[in-house]
């Protein structure tokens, strides 16, 4: 189960409490559907004053002792990380059987998929034509997951 751990706002003005009723809360957060969401927060206060939003990335993972479970994970890297959008995932000898290779943005939209077959040891990405940002890539092998992080620069 998922609790929030809320935000902390703070003002040079207005005191939290005032502040704390008038907080924004977005999410797009399926608690049933493994993914990666996200939650944001925003605040005007009484003046008209628009805090910048904030957002938490949430991954909801099935019933899992953690995200990261094919067999031998300690052998999968991916480099260069930051990238420009060109990487390598290296899966060593840790891909037994066939896996999908997923990338998502940190509000949980995909924006690339590949199917790689088994014993593969090495996958040239590309997403240089998507924007800079961080990015989670999702090893699936049967029901084995394992979710690393790429941040993207310009």
């Amino acid at each position: 189960p998922y609790t929030d751990a809320g935000v902390k706002i703070t003002d040079n003005y207005y005191d939290s409490n005032t502040l704390k009723g008038l907080l924004t809360i977005q999410s797009n957060i399926d608690y049933v559907t493994e993914g990666v969401y996200s939650i944001c927060y925003e605040v005007i206060d009484p003046s008209g004053n628009a805090s910048n939003q904030v957002c938490r990335v949430v991954t909801v993972a099935a019933n899992t002792t953690s995200v990261n479970e094919i067999g031998n994970n300690s052998q999968i890297s991916l480099y260069p990380n930051p990238s420009n959008g060109n990487f390598t995932l290296d899966f060593g000898k840790a891909l037994e059987s066939s896996a999908t290779i997923t990338i998502v943005d940190m509000i949980g939209k995909e924006v690339y998929k590949q199917d790689v077959a088994a014993l593969t040891e090495k996958l040239a990405v590309d997403i240089v034509g998507l924007p800079g940002g961080v990015y989670m890539a999702r090893i699936q092998e049967g029901a084995n997951n394992t979710v690393l992080r790429i941040a993207i620069t310009r």
